[in-house]
C-alpha cells in the first residue's frame, strides 16, 4: 500500500548533524479506513 496522511497527520524526518547511515523502523497502527478489496481507498 501507500501512505495517505489525513488533514492533521504528517511524517517528519529532520537531520541536523549531517548525513550518516541510519536504520529507521516504522510501526503503523490504524483503526481501519479502507474497505476490504479497496487497496487504493478510493470511492465509487
Amino acid at each position: 500500500g501507500s501512505l495517505a496522511p489525513e488533514t492533521w497527520q504528517s511524517i517528519w524526518f529532520a537531520e541536523y548533524d549531517g548525513p550518516r547511515n541510519r536504520e529507521v523502523r516504522v510501526q503503523l497502527a490504524g483503526g481501519g479506513g479502507l474497505e476490504s478489496g479497496d487497496p487504493g481507498g478510493g470511492g465509487a
